[in-house]
């Protein structure tokens, strides 16, 4: 065999050893919808259990912001701080105050968070595909995009009820709060802030996902390709979540404003 024969089959065993490659990271690539689904709900289940009091606490904090601003001049908002909210629903309430809307919350809220990571798993891999190695950067926040908007039709209602229910507007149940804002506000009344949610929820996961997959990046090239720790994983969402909190804080607020009007 000559050596340009020899070097011809040296270049179709790369090819080839370069086509299999791509097949093997094609696969790594593509994800099983179901595990995402159920890794989603898993997740907002947990959150939801941890961090309802702080959810509690803020929603309050925001209202009660509205409440002091209603009328002629400026009255005292009823609470001062996070802790100020916390500390005075324990003291009237008990702890239970803290987790108000908690049921109705889990219930619907981990089919959402379960149908977001669904839309954006999927979308991600369509768009690592389609989109030009120049454009990679924007992967995440164009398949957060995706998923929220996919999922803000079911996230919306659950969170008008909770928010209601969290204010005091609404002092029954999950179910039977949803069936009051339906019958006095129709069906329209449970999308109430709809596009002010949306207006929120895109920017926060953009800001939120693309801070956390560059950090993860970074973290990864630093130990030479090596996967990541938990509690490395966890310390990356952690400053993601903080960096996109507060970037689209203002229209959080105005959220709450709106689907705690009481329009009856």
């Amino acid at each position: 065999m000559s050596v340009v024969e020899r070097g011809s089959g040296v270049g179709k065993a790369t090819l080839n050893g370069t086509q299999a490659n791509g097949a093997t990271n094609r696969k790594k690539l593509k994800k099983n919808p179901v595990d995402d689904f159920i890794a989603g709900g898993c997740a907002s289940i947990t959150s939801k259990l941890l961090l309802q009091p702080f959810d509690t606490a803020k929603t309050l904090l925001q209202a009660s912001r509205k409440a002091g601003a209603k009328g002629k001049g400026l009255k005292k908002p009823e609470y001062a701080n996070l802790m100020d909210v916390m500390v005075k629903v324990t003291k009237q309430k008990g702890l239970k105050g803290l987790y108000t809307g908690l049921s109705g919350s889990i219930a619907t809220s981990a089919p959402s968070s379960a149908v977001f990571f669904t839309a954006y798993q999927t979308a991600k891999q369509a768009l690592q595909v389609a989109l030009p190695e120049r454009a990679k950067w924007a992967l995440p926040m164009m398949a957060s995009t995706v998923g929220n908007i996919v999922a803000s039709t079911i996230r919306v209602p659950p969170e008008v009820v909770k928010q209601r229910m969290q204010t005091g507007m609404y002092k029954h149940g999950f179910v039977k709060s949803s069936l009051t804002l339906i019958r006095t506000e129709g069906v329209r009344g449970l999308y109430t802030g709809y596009w002010v949610q949306l207006l929120r929820d895109i920017p926060f996961a953009a800001i939120q996902f693309m801070t956390y997959e560059a950090l993860n990046q970074r973290l990864v090239a630093a130990r030479n390709g090596q996967s990541l720790a938990p509690s490395e994983a966890m310390g990356s969402g952690a400053l993601a979540g903080a960096a996109a909190c507060t970037f689209t804080m203002p229209l959080d607020v105005i959220k709450t404003r709106i689907m705690t009007e009481d329009v009856t």
